[in-house]
């Protein structure tokens, strides 16, 4: 063999090992790469899921704290001896309730009465004085019902006269309390939260219950102001529930479904690969037309629900393209 071809042979060689060796550096630096900011974003997702929670909880505690006013129970008391003397109050509440959603023009002698009276009042300085704390709307609605399912106080006129049918109501008044899930509310148009929570007398008889609509603005806001901090402005933020409806997600409205980028190539929903309290993981996703979007990083974070109550089962996200993630290496 010519010297020349054993030194081009030698060179192929080289060049070969050089070519691997660079590519194996490149994606143990990639892994590597990868692990760091996977475990930083999932810790990141957990302080910041902590600080949603805990707000969620401060502005329902207002709430908890009310039902034990003083004028609030008398209120109820009232109310409730009213109705105990009724021949029939089931009769008296359906007709109420047909007056009450029938007008369409004002309001019903019943609910004027009631939306003016002392306990109403309170609820609204109540519901003001947060907001100007906030400067955001915290609670959509507020009302409060007697034992037997009759409103008794509200902040503006709530849909129905009557609520014991109702799950949540009955619900509250079996255990306590009642938190239903995230829902979009066209009017507010914001994500909110239904809670209830059983109101009783000092000496534990049952009086009513209070119910109010959680608006989720200050969460989003609170996402936003962490967005913007140096160093985040990259972040794509997602809050979810434990379902994987959406309560925030960056750059988008709040109430749009971002259901079919959950499909990845193993048709598998993303949420379900979430499976540990905290971590991260990498799929491919895919665009309604079918396209493939490329290789994205998740970190996330779970919470648990709400006592007993898989409500608030939330689940902070930090997306990351890839590409964008990996391009220093």
């Amino acid at each position: 063999m010519k010297i020349t071809t054993k030194l081009m042979s030698g060179f192929t060689v080289v060049i070969l090992l050089t070519l691997l060796l660079g590519y194996l550096f490149i994606n143990i630096s990639q892994n590597a790469l990868k692990n760091v900011i996977g475990e930083r974003s999932a810790l990141i997702t957990e302080q910041l899921l902590n600080k949603t929670r805990a707000h969620v909880y401060n502005q329902i505690e207002v709430f908890s704290n009310f039902i034990a006013d003083s004028t609030l129970k008398a209120d109820l008391k009232e109310s409730n001896s009213k109705f105990d003397a009724l021949p029939d109050y089931k009769s008296y509440i359906k007709i109420k309730n047909a007056d009450w959603v029938s007008t369409t023009r004002g309001l019903s002698p019943l609910a004027d009465s009631i939306l003016s009276n002392g306990t109403s009042d309170m609820i609204r300085d109540k519901l003001l004085f947060h907001e100007n704390r906030s400067f955001n709307i915290v609670y959509d609605e507020v009302f409060v019902t007697n034992r037997y399912g009759a409103n008794v106080a509200m902040s503006i006129k709530s849909n129905e006269y009557s609520y014991a049918e109702k799950a949540w109501w009955k619900k509250a008044v079996k255990d306590g309390y009642s938190l239903g899930d995230v829902r979009y509310d066209e009017n507010a148009r914001a994500n909110v939260i239904g809670f209830a929570l059983r109101i009783d007398g000092s000496d534990g008889d049952f009086l009513g219950v209070l119910r109010l609509a959680l608006n989720l603005n200050d969460v989003v806001v609170m996402i936003k102001k962490f967005e913007q901090l140096d160093g985040n402005q990259q972040l794509k933020m997602k809050l979810l529930t434990g379902t994987g409806k959406v309560v925030y997600s960056s750059g988008i409205d709040n109430h749009y479904n971002l259901d079919y980028r959950l499909n990845t190539t193993e048709g598998s929903n993303l949420i379900a690969q979430m499976a540990k309290q905290s971590g991260f993981i990498t799929v491919n996703l895919f665009a309604p037309d079918g396209m493939e979007e490329g290789e994205e990083l998740f970190a996330y974070s779970h919470s648990s629900g709400f006592k007993d109550s898989p409500a608030l089962s939330w689940v902070m996200v930090v997306e990351y393209d890839s590409k964008d993630a990996f391009a220093a290496v």
